[in-house]
């Protein structure tokens, strides 16, 4: 995000493996309210730690209303379709796969009741998702996380977002 937007100036107060609880519980803690943009990814961990999925969708809609004190555009993004990972096993692919097209939905609902915040939807289906498609590709060696090349998948769904928010 940095190459592309030279110009931006980008605090990240991301911390791996959180829920989006934890992060509600972060956002709360920043004071600034003068940001031109607030990029919010989080939710996989909701997914694969088996979290209350009601619960991680009503701490999105709290995250929402709180970014949006302190940013002009807010952006949600989850990851996309978990369950596909070649690492998970079947059956748990199906259980994933469901918990992330629900969480989706959750996620969709909460940027939809508020004003300034939009969800960048990265879920697919596995007829339409690259990952799935090319594995090798789009997987990094732990076969769970984005390779560089999905990286960019989800980059530029997130560049075009920006593009049709007038950024």
């Amino acid at each position: 995000i940095g190459l592309a937007y030279p110009n931006m100036q980008i605090v990240n107060k991301g911390v791996n493996g959180v829920r989006t609880k934890h992060v509600l519980e972060a956002i709360k803690s920043i004071e600034e309210t003068d940001f031109d943009i607030v990029l919010i990814h989080v939710g996989g961990n909701d997914v694969v730690k088996f979290a209350n999925l009601d619960e991680s969708g009503a701490a999105a809609r709290e995250l929402l209303d709180e970014a949006e004190k302190r940013g002009k555009h807010v952006f949600l993004l989850t990851g996309g379709s978990i369950g596909f990972a070649p690492i998970i096993p079947f059956p748990v692919t199906l259980a994933y796969n469901r918990r992330s097209a629900r969480l989706r939905e959750l996620f969709m609902s909460a940027a939809q009741a508020h004003q300034r915040s939009t969800y960048i939807d990265l879920f697919r289906e596995k007829k339409d998702d690259p990952f799935s498609k090319d594995p090798a590709r789009y997987y990094a060696a732990d076969k769970f996380h984005p390779s560089s090349d999905g990286y960019e998948i989800w980059f530029s769904m997130i560049k075009q977002a920006f593009v049709e928010q007038g950024l």
